[in-house]
This record gives C-alpha cells, structure tokens and sequence, in this order.
C-alpha cells in the first residue's frame, strides 16, 4: 500500500508545515535574544528536573518495596505494570488526539500552497497525517521520559527492555492513527455542521475514555495479571496485536484517502454585547466566551460525577478545589481574546501594572465558587493561591505564543502550561514558596506584557 506513495514529496510537505508553524512560534524579536533565550530554556529545564526529581524518589521507594516481594507477587505486579502501560499509553494516544485536533489548525496559508501543489492527494493526506503525529509525539515523548524509569521495576533482560520501549510507541502511533480513522470517517460523511458533530465525537470518545481510563482499567489490569503468562510471552503478544492494529489502520488510511474536512470554526460563544463595560468585566468575558471555558467547565462536572461515581459524594466535593483551579488554563486565551482591543490601552492610558491588577481581579471572579467555599468551610489559602498562580502562568504563556501568530502557538502554550501546572503541585505543600512563586509569576506576565506593547502586538 504504502509503495504507491512518492516519500520525498511527502517529507518536502512535512517540512513546509513545521517551518510555517514554528515561524509563526519563534517570529519575535526579543525570542531572538540570546540573555531570554537562555533565561526561558533555564526555568523550562529546571522546573522538568525539578518534576523528574521527585518522580525518581518516589521510583526509589517503590523499587525497594519490589525487594520484599516474593517471586509469585512480583511476577503479578509486573504483569500489572505491563498491562497499566499498555492500557494508559492506548488511552494517551486518544486522548492527545483530541488535543491536537483542537488546539491545532492549518492557516488558509498553508491550506492554500497545499492544495495548489502538484503532488497527488495521498502524499498530501499522509503528509497531513505525519505533521499531526509529529507534533502531538512531542507531549508524548515529554509523558514517556517521565514515566520510562518505573518499567525498570519489571524484571527483564536489556533486549526486552528495548521491545517493551518500542511496543509503548507503537501503541501510542497505532491509538492515535485509529483515532484518527474514526473521526475522519464519520466527518468525511458529514455534510453540514462539521464542527458541532466534531465537538460531540471529542465528548463522548474523550468522556468514554476517561471513564475506562479512571473506571474499568483497574478490572482489566488485574484480569490480566491472573493469567499464568510469562513476562516475554506477554510483552509478544501485546507487540504483536498493536503492530498488526497499525499496518491494518495505516492500509485502510491510504486505501480508502480519509482525511478530516476543513472547516471554519467558531472560536467564541456568543454573549449580548454591552454598551457599557468596565475592564474587569472585559477580562472576564475574554475568558468566558472561550470555547476552552466551555470544555474545561465539562470537564471539571465529568470529572466530580466520575470522582462521586468512584469514591462518593463526601469524596467529590473535597475534590472540587482542586479540580476547579483546572479553570486558570483558560486563562491561555486571554491574550488573543483581546488582541485586538490591547493595542490601545496605551492610547487609553491604561499602565500594564494596571492591567494585571485588573487580570487578578478577573481571576478572583471567575474562582469565586472556590473563594466562598474555602470562607464558609475550612480556609485553605493554599488552594487560592494555586488558583491565581495556575492563572496568571497561562496569561504568560498565552502572551508569549499567541493563537493568531502561529498555529502551533496554542499547542507550545499548552504543554509548557501543562509543565508549569505540574511543577507548582511539586511545592504546593510549602508554605512559605507559593506566595514567593506568585510574585515571581506575576512579574513575569507583567514583562512579557509589557513586552508584547512595545511590539505593537
């Protein structure tokens, strides 16, 4: 199947959306500064190490409890660890699927020079393909090199070591091309309406995933681990299925030249203008009318029923503190939101340090619900505080790669978000740091804001 396409026009294609996606990314001028380039790498590699630090203590002691168990246990747990790897990295694979069809999107540009290549359609189609792959495998491989050191707790020869890595990717690939095939299935039939049939493809297959991924993944896990398979049969077979699963999706891809349908999609929920609106209320709506806002308050209710589901009620609403500071990522939309109106505050006489007051203002209204229930129940100034770092870090990454200058920036916004997020968890038990990690976040927005005024947006 794959004979029939021409590989040099493909990589060529490649080639042009990543170096049209990352110029959009790396087009600034103060990115091209040498003392900021190293000042953002050292923070970026610092906070990954800082996060693979305590991952390697808590290996540690898992490993050392590994040591106390008997032979029969031990081959358990590790057909556990298998089965739990084969079934999170199928579910990464959906998962991040959906993210990156969501947050990643061809400019007319790019569609454009596309299409007016003399290059048939199934070098284009894989072409399309392999640059989604691409840059979605960048998270992956971020959630792999995190996770890899625990395989090191199965007890396995280095050549297994090797096809159990190669196994992991594969069935990451394979999930995500038949994630792919299914959407682009069911939207190539569709006729009106792409992107509402879309947004109800990502809830229920992203819902369903989750369920299993928090439910039922536990009953498979230890089904699994019942049966009296070596380790190397076990890790075969798994092998085996995938790579089969992957040569099956990409023939039917190729044969059958699915592809996703372009389609214009509406970026904000539409909300009745005012005639009058303050600038606090201005930054909320930049905030509210996002799609984004949207998804993540679906989230947060999936996410509580699921916890409710699982563990109780009583359960749940301890939960919900810390699945609603989730709600500052939407904050990463902010700067494109308002784009367009930012460009004058200078003109209005609006300082950034006023601005930034006004965004903490903003962040505390949209977490109120925390805010009061934190009053009237247990006082948990932590809690808060994670509530406007978690804010005000994707206001600085949402200035720093704007949605309208590149079409990857929503995406590199997104994962280093997502590092930054994971990061402040590491020292949310100290006291004395959040208030220290506050400060040093809100300087950092309040430059980069000022930064983008002096490049005229």
């Amino acid at each position: 199947m794959t004979s029939s396409i021409n590989w040099r026009n493909t990589k060529q294609i490649v080639k042009y959306l990543l170096n049209d996606a990352l110029h959009g990314s790396l087009n600034r001028s103060w990115l091209n500064n040498k003392y900021y380039k190293f000042l953002i790498m050292s923070s970026l590699l610092v906070a990954y190490l800082l996060y693979f630090y305590v991952n390697m203590q808590h290996f540690g002691s898992l490993r050392n409890g590994a040591k106390n168990l008997n032979a029969q246990n031990l081959m358990i747990a590790s057909r556990i660890t298998i089965s739990t790897y084969a079934n999170v990295f199928s579910c990464l694979g959906i998962l991040i699927y959906i993210l990156t069809t969501a947050l990643i999107r061809l400019t007319e540009n790019s569609l454009f020079v596309i299409k007016i290549l003399p290059f048939p359609r199934a070098d284009i189609l894989v072409a399309k393909k392999l640059f989604k792959l691409i840059v979605s495998g960048a998270i992956f491989e971020l959630f792999f090199v995190i996770c890899a050191p625990l395989l090191t707790l199965v007890p396995l020869n280095m050549f297994s070591y090797i096809a159990m890595l190669c196994m992991l990717h594969i069935i990451f690939i394979a999930t995500f091309l038949a994630t792919d095939l299914i959407y682009s299935s069911v939207l190539s039939k569709t006729k009106c309406k792409i992107g509402t049939i879309k947004t109800i493809l990502d809830v229920v297959i992203g819902g369903a995933t989750l369920v299993y991924l928090l439910r039922f993944r536990y009953f498979v896990d230890f089904k699994i681990a019942k049966l009296e398979l070596p380790l190397v049969t076990m890790l075969s077979l798994t092998f085996v299925v995938f790579s089969l699963m992957l040569v099956c999706v990409v023939s039917i891809i190729i044969k059958l030249k699915l592809d996703l349908p372009e389609y214009k999609a509406q970026q904000y929920v539409k909300i009745c203008s005012l005639n009058k609106m303050s600038l606090v209320m201005l930054a909320v709506l930049a905030v509210v009318r996002t799609k984004l806002c949207i998804f993540s308050l679906v989230v947060i209710v999936f996410a509580l029923v699921v916890i409710g589901w699982s563990n109780g009620i009583s359960t749940s609403v301890k939960a919900i503190p810390v699945i609603w500071s989730m709600m500052g990522i939407t904050f990463i939309g902010f700067a494109n939101s308002t784009f367009k109106i930012r460009k004058f505050f200078d003109l209005m006489r609006i300082s950034v340090v006023s601005e930034v007051f006004v965004l903490i203002i903003s962040i505390l209204i949209i977490n109120l619900p925390i805010i009061l229930m934190q009053i009237l129940t247990q006082p948990d100034w932590k809690q808060i505080m994670m509530c406007l770092c978690i804010s005000l870090e994707a206001v600085f990454f949402g200035t720093l790669f704007p949605k309208h200058k590149g079409n990857l920036n929503d995406f590199i916004g997104m994962v280093l978000l997502i590092i930054g997020v994971l990061s402040l968890y590491l020292v949310i038990n100290i006291q004395s740091m959040l208030p220290l990690i506050f400060g040093i976040i809100t300087l950092l927005t309040t430059w980069v804001l000022h930064k983008e005024r002096q490049e005229g947006l």
